[in-house]
């Protein structure tokens, strides 16, 4: 049988597959090693595997769960780490188109679909005109963060100062039962947040082998978990 296709057709098919096996993307996800939980910025995508900043180092060879999206899990194992970034083989091929369009959906099943978030539980002091208060952080994202505050009303504006971040003005988008939802009037750098959550998740395992495993420290405690 003859080969109908043309030189355009075989180019354009490789073009595709050459797009399908790596893509660069520089988009912003979650990842769990170990006992860390933090914030990776994807710089290429292949249906293997993955390569992302991280900001700290980790040991080759263990596994990892990356969450893309709305609700994706991605499980793999780290092959390499130097100098901030990560090498990542995925447990099972996946579809680069199907990922980019999740990345990229603006809302899934009727919710709208945010920055990563982290769940954190740390301190925070927020500013309300003449009075500070200390405020419970329950999870962060470049664009804002959801607080344990009682007393917050919706479109207030606020100060919020986490330790080892300046001060950044807020305003309240929601309240409810007791929590409040805010978004930054200046979101947060990638870089930033991703070493900041480094930085204090660090400072928290120095603190545990010096004292031992203490009750949660509302003031200077910090627990992290992916929020899915």
């Amino acid at each position: 049988m003859q080969n109908t296709k043309s030189r355009e057709d075989v180019s354009a098919h490789q073009e595709r597959r050459a797009a399908e096996r790596t893509a660069t993307i520089f988009r912003p996800v979650l990842i769990e090693i170990d006992e860390f939980a933090g914030f990776c910025l994807v710089r290429n995508l292949s249906p293997h595997g993955l390569m992302g900043d991280v900001y700290t180092s980790f040991a080759d060879e263990q596994p990892v769960t990356i969450h893309v999206g709305h609700s994706r899990q991605i499980t793999g194992i780290l092959k390499w780490c130097c100098d901030g970034r990560i090498g990542v083989h995925f447990d099972a091929p996946l579809s680069v188109s199907d990922v980019l369009t999740e990345m990229s959906t603006r809302s899934v099943d009727g919710l709208i679909s945010r920055a990563p978030r982290l769940q954190i539980r740390c301190a925070a002091q927020m500013v309300i005109g003449e009075e500070i208060r200390l405020v419970e952080v329950e999870d962060i994202s470049q664009r804002g963060l959801r607080v344990r505050a009682p007393f917050m009303q919706v479109n207030q504006e606020v100060t919020i100062q986490l330790d080892g971040l300046d001060r950044r003005k807020a305003i309240v988008r929601w309240a409810q039962a007791g929590t409040a939802g805010l978004n930054f009037i200046r979101p947060l750098g990638f870089e930033q947040l991703a070493q900041w959550t480094v930085e204090q998740q660090a400072r928290s395992r120095s603190n545990d082998e010096l004292a031992g495993p203490p009750p949660f420290d509302f003031v200077r405690g910090w627990q992290v978990q992916v929020i899915s």
